[in-house]
């Protein structure tokens, strides 16, 4: 085969790989030729070919090692231009180490997981993304029977894949192994994805009422369905979709909504047609809101829009507000909450011992609403597999976690998913919306009003705003916010949290009167998060690695939490986050504790 053409040098090979983002949620780089981090070019150069090449290899030995009987292996893309070269360089690559390769081409990685998951044969996969980030980005999510491979086991594979790579053989090992695979038997491959994506298909949308309904019984699932049908026939919901050219075009959204009588009309829907940004977030949502606007006034049950990133995993909710007619974005921490309220609510009756499972970048929003269902929080470091991880330590305790996931980003995991899916968080709104009182059996919105102390909500005729507008108020720095990135040019992260902790200390000391007199906070208390634990104390004593959150949490005189403040260096990007949450709705506050936060940040650094 005749991909790596002309032959890099390895210094071009090294170079491409010092570029690339290595983190258990996924490998990314640009990979696009041109260098360009929006560009639509569909060809990768010759060093980034050695790199999937070598990704490839790596991740087969370190499988063989794992599961040495397992034969069978999944690859597929989200719609970026390079997607379908880099699944020819992988599919090549496992198909020489001796793998049955069963190609997708084009599939959501939620449905990717779910057929991994569902499917005894499968042990696992690659699939091609580099999720949220811009077009001409791309990389690799590394899958295992339960999913995307978790923290402890993809450092490992780094290792694998940094020994190989860095190896001066390197390049003829990825030559050598691409030479091993006849071209026809490649594209022999490649034509069997027609029949394989219709299978994925089928078994994504068991799983999918697997998920929603809490019941692997089909009687259990149509009977949700049916009690859907019902709540829509009464309070009529259409939904728009905005597939942004993603991955999702090609998946089971408008007909599985319109099995339970629920409209959609869809735009953007042409795989690998971008029409705008790709992070469903700010003002990438725009389009989704003139458009929503535009079918409210048309048709009054059009409620809900949803804008999905390029491989699916992600979608951002925006919805209207019936006494303007105008739509609005729904916050990623308060979507979040809706969910975690919506699972609670649905499991309220059954459950023993539940939880909900978060990242430590997760508001105090979601604390307030669990407590109404007796739930108890749980906080993980920022990464949808150290959240999975800790949810599946929890239910080994005994715990009940039926919901989990990172409030900053707004996706929610419904068990037994293990991956961000938002036809679950349509799903969970949808349930929230339609499932109402029915005789003696209360709907789940009057469930929450009943644990919350609510008795002013409307229980008849009540909309998405309405809901939300019962949720606790609390104002919480957004992920896509400016003011939530710092730059950072500190590469020794413990001796920055160290001196962070001597000036807040410090900082505390001079301004305690007030914060008291402005948040009500008289004291607090200091949290690292790294991988699933969380661990109370000030000083390196309570962290092992200097790669996790700092979160610090303010309590009034009750000890109840009014606020906190977070920091992390990001795993996937080039960048420090930083985060404000506040109890109330006061956007000063928040700008206030956040500029605090980065004075005291700024101080440690210098």
């Amino acid at each position: 085969m005749k991909f790596i053409t002309p032959v890099p040098t390895h210094d071009q090979v090294l170079s491409a790989h010092r570029q690339m983002i290595l983190s258990a949620s996924g490998w990314r780089t640009v990979f696009a030729r041109d260098g360009g981090e929006h560009s639509s070019s569909t060809d990768t150069a010759p060093a980034h070919q050695v790199i999937a090449v070598t990704a490839a290899l790596a991740y087969s030995r370190y499988l063989r090692r794992k599961s040495p009987d397992t034969r069978v292996l999944i690859t597929a893309r989200d719609t970026r231009p390079t997607g379908e070269i880099l699944e020819q360089l992988i599919a090549a690559a496992l198909i020489s180490e001796g793998w049955e390769v069963r190609s997708l081409g084009q599939a959501a990685v939620c449905e990717v997981i779910a057929w991994v998951m569902s499917d005894h044969t499968l042990q696992g996969g690659i699939y091609i993304s580099a999720s949220h980030n811009p077009l001409g980005h791309n990389g690799c999510k590394f899958l295992g029977p339960a999913g995307v491979i978790p923290g402890e086991e993809s450092r490992e594979l780094i290792t694998e894949y940094t020994s190989l790579i860095t190896h001066d053989d390197c390049i003829q090992q990825a030559l050598g192994t691409l030479d091993k695979v006849p071209m026809d038997h490649l594209f022999q491959v490649l034509s069997r994805r027609e029949a394989y994506k219709q299978q994925s298909l089928e078994v994504y949308r068991e799983f999918t009422g697997h998920t929603a309904a809490d019941s692997m019984c089909i009687c259990g699932q149509d009977s949700l369905y049916s009690r859907i049908r019902s709540g829509v026939a009464e309070a009529p919901l259409s939904i728009l979709i905005d597939y942004n050219g993603s991955a999702r075009t090609t998946s089971i959204d408008e007909s599985l909504l319109h099995s339970i009588d629920i409209p959609t009309a869809a735009m953007n829907h042409v795989p690998g047609v971008i029409a705008h940004g790709i992070l469903p977030e700010g003002d990438n949502l725009n389009p989704c809101i003139k458009a929503l606007e535009a079918a409210y006034s048309r048709d009054p049950s059009f409620q809900i829009g949803i804008v999905y990133d390029n491989d699916g995993d992600r979608g951002n909710i925006v919805y209207i507000d019936e006494n303007t007619g105008k739509a609005c974005r729904l916050e990623a921490q308060k979507l979040f909450a809706l969910v975690v309220l919506s699972e609670l609510a649905y499991t309220a009756n059954g459950t023993q011992r539940p939880a909900v499972a978060v990242n430590c970048a997760t508001s105090l929003l979601v604390d307030e609403v669990a407590s109404r269902f007796n739930a108890q929080v749980f906080r993980g470091e920022v990464g949808e597999a150290n959240v999975v991880n800790l949810a599946k330590e929890l239910r080994e305790q005994g715990y009940q976690v039926r919901v989990l996931g990172e409030g900053s980003n707004g996706g929610n995991i419904t068990h037994p998913s293990t991956v961000r899916d938002p036809l679950n968080t349509l799903l969970s709104l949808i349930k929230l919306l339609t499932l109402r009182d029915e005789g003696s059996s209360k709907g789940l919105f009057s469930r929450w009003c009943e644990a919350a102390g609510i008795m002013d909500a409307p229980q008849k005729g009540f909309t998405l705003a309405d809901i939300i507008g019962t949720l606790p108020a609390y104002t919480t720095t957004a992920s896509s916010d400016p003011r939530a990135l710092l730059e950072i040019y500190s590469a020794d992260q413990e001796q920055l949290k160290t001196s962070y902790e001597e000036c807040f200390s410090s900082s505390w000391q001079r301004d305690r009167q007030m914060l008291k007199n402005r948040f009500g906070f008289v004291s607090w208390r200091e949290y690292n998060t790294e991988g699933t634990r969380s661990l109370e104390g000030v000083g390196s004593q309570f962290r092992s690695l200097s790669s996790g959150g700092l979160r610090i949490v303010f309590f009034d005189h009750q000890d109840t939490a009014k606020g906190s403040i977070w920091m992390r260096k990001s795993g996937t990007e080039p960048v420090f986050r930083v985060m404000a949450d506040l109890k109330g709705h006061d956007p000063e506050g928040e700008a206030l504790l956040l500029a605090w936060h980065r004075m005291i940040i700024s101080k440690a650094e210098h």
